[in-house]
């Protein structure tokens, strides 16, 4: 079990390594590795202005073309296309967003618009032989997938900042 601190770490880490991929740079293993991420200070003083810094980053990154999300990116695993290494940020994001929200007392909500094609992504994409082991085995679900009442926006904000093309956007529940 990780700490607010550590999820935090963990996610900003995973997003400027998975952008690094992106710009074509080489990402080392232990960039990505879920202990290093989240024992390495990625957070500084302002955990907003870390991960506003993190989210342009990938947004400049991002193909704006759909041709190019076929082009291939270097991971640690091997190639993969681009868009996979986005879905790999919006993956991240989801679930650690939903952790960071339920440890500072929200309720947050994964619309099933987005979870179910990233559920789909990841039972494809992200295997135990490809994981290399820094996954964990599967669990029960947890929570049901649903959209928020109407007026809220869906998930905490930084799920929100990913999913509207980098606009800081807050709602009553989700400021």
């Amino acid at each position: 079990m990780w700490n607010l601190s550590q999820v935090t770490n963990h996610l900003i880490g995973t997003i400027a390594a998975l952008t690094r991929a992106l710009s074509g740079d080489q990402v080392e293993p232990t960039a990505l590795a879920p202990d290093v991420t989240a024992a390495t200070d990625h957070v500084g003083a302002d955990a907003l202005a870390a991960f506003d810094r993190a989210t342009e980053s990938f947004l400049a990154a991002r193909p704006t073309d759909p041709a190019a999300m076929s082009e291939p990116r270097a991971m640690p695993m091997g190639e993969v296309p681009a868009g996979a290494v986005v879905n790999l940020v919006a993956l991240d994001a989801t679930v650690h967003g939903w952790d960071i929200g339920r440890a500072s007392g929200q309720d947050p909500v994964i619309p099933t618009g987005l979870a179910q094609p990233l559920l789909v992504f990841a039972r494809h994409f992200i295997r135990p032989a490809a994981s290399g082991g820094i996954i964990g085995a599967k669990v029960g679900r947890r929570r049901r997938l649903a959209d928020g009442p109407p007026g809220r926006l869906p998930g905490p904000p930084v799920l929100i900042r990913l999913t509207t093309g980098g606009q800081r956007v807050s709602s009553p529940g989700n400021a």
